[in-house]
């Protein structure tokens, strides 16, 4: 999630068995004269205001270095796409017009693994969703009291009268809303989006073990030993109630790992009217401590953590399904763990 995008979802992940010392290691092959002395390298930051840790091994610093380079350079180009407060971005552009014409090739794309998913969860997932996030934005920038009821259903339903993504049409590159007042956000699946594309970077590089860290996770093949094996990542998931502690631990090797929780981002006192809205009830959907999702790609898995907050349990492994490789777990406000697929 881009930090000035609205109200970005805070990520409980973490590494649990990263290390970072310059080590000499010897990297898997059949013939030990092609054995090649790969040499960790660890770049941490802020881009955009999401925290980023990439994890690098090669033979030379040098081919490391020039790869985060580039990789932080393309996320700044995509902000100039993405954004929705950076004035001239052109998200911020389609926001106010009503229109984007020609429309970047990523935002199309995105828009494109948008629809798939607001189609395979019968509209929950919905990137049009921002009136309702300015509704409560602003209602709650004044102070109210811990039993205020919150913005009017009236006030509601005048917010998700804008909201749908079969009101956004794409025709010829050109982007167009369909209701006066419409305005996207791609919070639920942007950070997925640039840690997929920093991945595509480290592959064409020549990079082949990585581990990216911008808000999302995704592992380019696994983490190689001192020994010249290599083993899996290891991704802890943080407690959503005691976030310094670790929930679980997953082990991924060229997967990817998204985390979403309501508590990320409230706006009342009591920590039940918060971002992850029901596009078709306009509430916050207050099911879950947290929805880990791991997938294929950094993208996919971000978007589905999103909408899966939003779903009952039994609901999920339905949506989990039609995206191949795709698996979950669920930990419900009450009751024990649920893991689908893992």
């Amino acid at each position: 999630m881009l930090k000035d995008a609205g109200l970005p979802r805070r990520r409980f992940l973490q590494i649990v068995a990263g290390g970072t010392a310059a080590l000499a290691l010897g990297a898997c092959g059949e013939n030990a004269d092609k054995r090649k002395k790969l040499t960790p390298y660890v770049w941490e930051g802020s881009l955009l205001g999401a925290e980023t840790n990439l994890t690098l091994y090669h033979e030379h610093d040098a081919a490391s270095i020039a790869a985060i380079k580039e990789i932080t350079a393309e996320v700044k180009r995509l902000a100039g796409i993405f954004t929705i407060y950076v004035f001239g971005s052109e998200l911020s552009r389609l926001n106010k017009s009503g229109r984007l014409a020609p429309a970047a090739p990523e935002m199309l794309e995105i828009l494109d693994v948008s629809r798939r998913l607001w189609r395979e969860s019968d509209g929950l997932f919905d990137p049009t969703i921002q009136p309702l996030w300015e509704l409560y934005a602003d209602y709650y920038a004044t102070p109210r009291a811990p039993d205020d009821p919150g913005p009017s259903p009236e006030a509601i339903a005048t917010a998700r009268a804008k909201v749908g993504l079969d009101k956004v049409l794409v025709d010829d590159g050109s982007i167009r809303l369909a209701v006066e007042g419409m305005a996207l956000s791609f919070n639920g699946i942007v950070q997925g989006y640039l840690t997929d594309r920093a991945h595509e970077i480290l592959r064409k590089r020549g990079f082949d073990h990585a581990l990216i860290n911008m808000g999302e996770y995704r592992a380019l093949g696994g983490k190689p030993q001192p020994d010249g094996s290599v083993k899996p990542w290891q991704i802890g998931i943080a407690d959503a109630e005691a976030p310094w502690r670790v929930f679980e631990t997953l082990e991924v090797t060229d997967r990817a790992v998204s985390t979403s929780s309501p508590s990320g981002a409230v706006f009342n006192t009591g920590g039940d009217v918060h971002h992850i809205f029901n596009p078709k009830t306009g509430l916050s959907a207050n099911r879950y401590h947290s929805v880990t999702v791991t997938a294929p790609t950094a993208t996919i898995a971000d978007g589905l953590s999103t909408v899966l907050t939003v779903v009952p349990p039994e609901q999920a492994p339905e949506i989990l399904s039609k995206f191949e490789g795709a698996a979950a777990l669920l930990r419900p406000l009450e009751g024990d763990p649920i893991r689908i697929g893992l």
